[in-house]
């Protein structure tokens, strides 16, 4: 082909990108990359719309192809890295960036990238050496600082932590994020004592022969951590009543757990005497009263919040004195599992259907989905809270014409979504949305309206703001394999919201204000 085609094969791709249309413009990228085979740049510029697109088998092709024409290309290795890396396959993303690394061209980002992938594939003094060596190249680099401080919290390593923040306050002075730091640090010593590194047999045994009372007037997220404890410990749960069995419950008990910042909580705080311990977890509907503002919080010796969101909103309206920390919500990944050999088009919305829920928004998008592809399916798992909007949804839907499968409360979830593709939340707000996560335990890939918080759960390609987003994701995950899409979504919730490790950090913290205490 003459180098004029290869031009106007180019003038059309340029017009494409110019009106911000990658998935337009790489069928002609490609065509250039393939006639220009000794171009490393027409290779680039290929393999990052493939990226860019999620073909990331095909980003591979174009990356390896730069490579190979120019083996000390040190951003073809970089994003050949980074590729692997959107993959999962964190060692192999570490090898490609490590080889940037030795072509002795090194810049902070780089190192940055590197030192994340060693940590996804547990090679942790590698890791920190990464970042400490991207800190000196840019001490400023806020995003290699905060990594290296939470890989010093997750291996305990509060000497290192230290030393890192004496480095730190010594080049900048005492400026505005020392203050962060210092809770870092404490954290990271608070993980320590209940890890029990280098501490007493006693500090690294499990929680045993406590009694422990569970005050909660719903105690649907609270199965799991009862009976983890269950088998060492003596439990008792308290739903309602008089205020003298309160009373008689918090004096039986060394340590006293409320779901829910709630009535209990502020008749336990502000109508009796503190004769235990007392631990709150904040959800996020609470965030929206005034409950908060009733409670005695002298008598509370720590909040723990599922979603650092609902603790930047509360934490304002509480004394300076009072203890917080946020361990979010988990899925039990042995029980909910990808078991799909099948992929279609049914789209699965779980949970009470409420006005928080925003099911407005769920039929919009089902509607503009419908007039792209009208075999999707919408089923709904859950049950109606308000008759207004039961009317509401049915009779837009009927207008709209879209068929909702009901199926009404459902033990068996697993089962559920094995018949299910993808799983939504519409929602105005949540604190975790524990279905999204349970459906991309079971391989589901996720649709997420963009609400507050969201961000730090839910990764950004599964996010969207507008009908014509939550569609745009959906088309591009069609052409894409979904199974490998499926054990991509799985491991994101694995390696950051497994049961084991939100059991652990639980119990942690029911020891260190024991410790406390005593």
């Amino acid at each position: 082909m003459k180098s004029t085609d290869t031009t106007q094969l180019a003038e059309i791709a340029n017009k494409r990108l110019a009106e911000n249309n990658t998935a337009e413009a790489y069928p002609y990228l490609s065509q250039i990359a393939g006639i220009l085979t000794e171009d490393v740049s027409s290779q680039m510029i290929a393999g990052c719309a493939a990226a860019s697109l999620g073909k990331f088998s095909e980003a591979r092709k174009w990356f390896e192809l730069a490579r190979t024409i120019d083996p000390a290309h040190v951003e073809a290795h970089h994003n050949l890295g980074l590729t692997h890396m959107r993959e999962g396959k964190f060692a192999r993303a570490a090898e490609e960036l490590q080889a940037s690394v030795d072509s002795g061209v090194v810049d902070t980002p780089l190192l940055h990238d590197l030192g994340l992938a060693y940590i996804q594939s547990s090679q942790a003094v590698k890791a920190r050496s990464c970042l400490y060596d991207a800190l000196r190249k840019d001490p400023a680099h806020d995003v290699s600082r905060d990594a290296l401080l939470e890989l010093c919290r997750a291996t305990s390593d509060s000497k290192r932590a230290r030393r890192y923040l004496r480095i730190w306050t010594k080049n900048n002075g005492a400026n505005q994020r020392l203050q962060g730091w210092n809770k870092t640090l404490a954290e990271i010593e608070s993980a320590l004592a209940c890890r029990g590194d280098g501490q007493s047999e006693l500090a690294k045994a499990p929680l045993r022969g406590k009694r422990i009372a569970f005050f909660a007037t719903h105690d649907s997220f609270l199965s799991d951590i009862q009976d983890h404890l269950k088998p060492r410990n003596t439990l008792k749960s308290f739903q309602s009543g008089p205020l003298s069995e309160m009373r008689e419950t918090l004096q039986w008990c060394d340590i006293a757990w409320f779901d829910w910042c709630d009535d209990l909580l502020i008749q336990a705080t502000t109508h009796l005497p503190k004769t235990c311990p007392i631990i709150c977890r904040l959800h996020s509907y609470e965030a929206f009263t005034d409950m908060p503002d009733k409670v005695d919080w002298s008598k509370v010796d720590l909040v723990i919040f599922v979603n650092g969101s609902v603790e930047s909103m509360l934490k304002p309206r509480l004394p300076a004195s009072v203890e917080t920390v946020v361990i979010p919500n988990a899925v039990d990944t042995e029980r909910f599992r990808p078991q799909k050999t099948t992929y279609g088009k049914k789209i699965a919305s779980v949970g009470y259907i409420n006005y928080k829920k925003n099911p407005q928004l769920l039929l919009y998008i089902m509607a503009e989905l419908k007039q792209w592809d009208p075999e999707f399916e919408l089923h709904i798992a859950g049950q109606h809270q308000d008759s207004r909007i039961e009317l509401y949804l049915n009779d837009m839907a009927r207008k709209l014409g879209i068929d909702i499968h009901y199926h009404g409360w459902i033990e068996d979830m697993p089962a559920f979504y094995k018949e299910m593709d993808f799983v939504i939340s519409t929602s105005l707000f949540e604190s975790f949305h524990l279905s999204i996560a349970e459906g991309m335990a079971c391989g589901l890939i996720p649709l997420v309206h963009d609400w507050f918080g969201a961000a730090e759960i839910y990764p950004d390609k599964f996010r969207f703001a507008a009908p014509s987003k939550c569609v745009d994701i959906i088309k591009k995950s069609m052409k894409l394999d979904r199974k490998e899409i499926g054990e991509i979504c799985r491991e994101h919730i694995v390696k950051r919201f497994n049961l084991p490790d939100h059991l652990d950090a639980v119990e942690c913290k029911l020891k260190a204000v024991l410790s406390k205490d005593a």
